[in-house]
Formats: structure tokens, sequence, C-alpha cells
């Protein structure tokens, strides 16, 4: 990827995760693609939103936006979770739809820049 795209990759998502001070990092590895758009679509209806991510950018990004504790949890596939009411109700929701999608993983969270592991 030429460095004007990652350029343009890495705008988006600032923007898209500007004022965000709460997140959840999800893995997705071995969740299907209908699965994954019914999760999208459940997490939608309460306004919570999933991208995924390339980490290198995403940490350029989160450093951008003053999101630094959470550059450490970008290890791996990852996929981010944030919106809703809080990062709590995201997380709730997640965990919910682990019941019916077995492979999604919940690595952890970072709530007013305080970092929680998936444990």
């Amino acid at each position: 990827m030429s460095k004007p795209v990652k350029q343009l990759i890495r705008k988006e998502l600032s923007q898209r995760i500007e004022g965000i001070t709460s997140v959840a990092v999800l893995n997705l590895t071995g969740v299907d693609a209908i699965a994954t758009n019914k999760m999208r679509g459940r997490l939608l209806k309460k306004d919570i939103r999933v991208t995924v991510v390339k980490n290198s950018l995403a940490r350029q990004s989160f450093k951008e936006i003053g999101l630094d504790v959470a550059v450490d949890l970008l290890d791996g596939p990852c996929a981010l979770a944030y919106g809703g009411e809080s990062v709590v109700s995201v997380v709730r929701e997640l965990l919910d739809i682990r019941k019916d999608v077995p492979n999604l993983t919940v690595k952890a969270a970072v709530m007013e820049g305080e970092v929680f592991s998936g444990e």
C-alpha cells in the first residue's frame, strides 16, 4: 500500500474515531461473513460501530486523538467496537452476541484512559 493511500486511510480512521474515549478491541478470527453481518446489524441498532483496522494505522490514529493507552492492545487481528451508551454496554452486547458466535473474542476495553483486559 502506498504512503498516500495509507495517509488517506489513517485520516479517515482518525475522523471516524475522533472524540471517542472508550473502545473495545475484538478478535473476529474464525467468524464468518454471515455472522459478522448479523452482528454488525444487531450492534448498529444500539448505535455501536465495528471497524476492522490495520494495526499500524490504528496506532497512529490513536496517538493523534489522544487514545495512547489503547495502542498496546492492537496485537494480531483486531477490530474496534465503539459507540452506544458506554463501553460497558458495548462489551455486554458483544458478550451476549458471543453466545451465538463463539469465535468472537473481546480482547480488552479502554474506558476513560483505563485498560480492562479480556479476562
